[in-house]
């Protein structure tokens, strides 16, 4: 192949045209595909785990079901699905019998990426050292978290269970950019290097100059942060932001502004879905198993 690419000779030298040198990038690229993919299926650490074939081969796999905005849905359906495979790994690191297992408690999305389904795995998986992934809750429950997480970090709600409604787009803005967000997890090799480009980035990431996304966040954080600040009566009822404010470095210096600003940003969007991801979990199993809504009723009834 190589050779017949190789093929025109001009005053005794061999030069490639622009054809054949587009040939060759293209047959490198398939190559490359292809012994990475092979790799990914017969060689990787993580063959023996049941789950779709084309997880198992390439992470675009996961990216796609992301991108649907339905992925907690499927993910079910796949568990369902790969369920009649019992995995030795649950078994010998989690000290559990066969019978213990649940079919299909773990399975393969991504080359590098296992769900899980077995709620015995949570206490093992969701540690302090783990980044926990995002889930579904509706809108009004949505709402009180925001108002609860912001009460705690800046003293005062936005308001959004009073309104009726997401205020100034803080959430709906947010999900307007979670399938952004999916890329950058699902795809961090391809991605990372585009948004640590010096050039690309100013592009890329997101800034208070932006009117939607992020940066209409951002912008919006920023105001609550500088109302905050506007309003010192509030400190005495004890939030996060004050904590920031009062917090010394080695130095005996206090945090700035900036930096305050940008951990009550990062600690309310990101504790948003975190608590979003339990509320919904803890709900549906309330609701749905009796024997823990019978234990959960009785407990409060015992507590008063």
């Amino acid at each position: 192949m190589l050779a017949s690419l190789l093929s025109t000779e001009s005053h005794g030298w061999l030069y490639l045209s622009f054809g054949n040198i587009l040939a060759l990038l293209v047959a490198l690229f398939v190559v490359g595909v292809s012994c990475n993919a092979l790799f990914n299926r017969y060689l990787h650490a993580l063959r023996d785990f049941p789950g779709p074939f084309w997880g198992s081969v390439t992470d675009f796999y996961n990216t796609c079901l992301f991108a649907t905005s339905q992925v907690h849905l499927k993910m079910l359906k796949l568990h369902e699905k790969h369920g009649e495979s019992v995995t030795p790994f649950a078994v010998e690191n989690y000290n559990k019998t066969d019978a213990q297992v649940q079919p299909g408690s773990v399975i393969r999305i991504a080359p590098n990426l296992l769900s899980f389904s077995d709620p015995f795995l949570l206490p093992e998986i969701y540690h302090r050292h783990v980044e926990k992934t995002p889930f579904y809750i509706t809108n009004k429950n949505r709402w009180h978290i925001y108002d609860t997480i912001t009460k705690m970090v800046y003293g005062e709600a936005t308001g959004m269970v009073e309104q009726g409604q997401d205020v100034n787009g803080l959430i709906s803005e947010w999900h307007r950019v979670f399938t952004l967000g999916g890329l950058v997890a699902t795809l961090p090799w391809l991605i990372n290097p585009l948004i640590h480009n010096p050039i690309l980035k100013r592009f890329l990431m997101p800034s208070k100059r932006q009117g939607w996304g992020s940066g209409h966040i951002m912008l919006s954080h920023e105001k609550l942060f500088k109302r905050r600040l506007r309003k010192p009566h509030l400190a005495r009822w004890g939030n996060i932001l004050d904590s920031f404010l009062q917090t010394k470095n080695a130095r005996g210096k206090n945090m700035s502004h900036e930096a305050a600003e940008y951990e009550c940003f990062v600690f309310t969007v990101g504790a948003q879905d975190t608590t979003a991801a339990f509320m919904s979990a803890f709900m549906d199993h309330i609701l749905h198993d009796q024997h823990a809504n019978s234990q959960l009723l009785n407990e409060i009834e015992d507590f008063e």
